[in-house]
């Protein structure tokens, strides 16, 4: 179903919206592991649960781009009129949901695990010049 026709549909904007969020996100994603690859040469933990983080909430707005094509943007009492588009936008909406929550909490432990590179007794699980006995 096509609700881009209907009226006071905002779908478009979202979409932008969407597109936007997630290339900053891939641009400060890419330069933080660039620099912590290449320049510090000191990956982390933090790095690996950012990195879970970061494909979550790629996988997040993805769905919600593809949420738009089940009424996403439009108003309810055009959506509401064709009873298998609701059933499966609130299947995708829970999945969504759930996704989402897993992220957040992916993000915080992130931050979490980068607390300790702040008070210099960080443990890096990739050294390039490291000697392991």
């Amino acid at each position: 179903m096509d609700f881009s026709q209907t009226p006071e549909w905002r779908g478009g904007i979202e979409t932008r919206l969407n597109a936007c969020l997630i290339a900053f996100s891939t641009l400060f994603m890419g330069m933080r592991l660039y620099v912590r690859t290449f320049m510090t040469k000191a990956l982390g933990w933090d790095d690996l649960i950012a990195g879970i983080a970061y494909v979550l909430i790629m996988v997040q707005s993805s769905l919600d781009l593809r949420l738009v094509s089940y009424g996403s943007g439009a108003k309810i009492e055009y959506v509401g009129r064709h009873p298998e588009i609701v059933a499966e936008f609130f299947k995708s909406l829970t999945i969504q949901t759930i996704i989402y929550i897993w992220a957040v909490g992916f993000v915080r432990w992130s931050i979490l695990a980068f607390l300790p590179r702040l008070s210099g007794t960080d443990r890096k699980f990739f050294t390039p010049t490291e000697k392991r006995v």
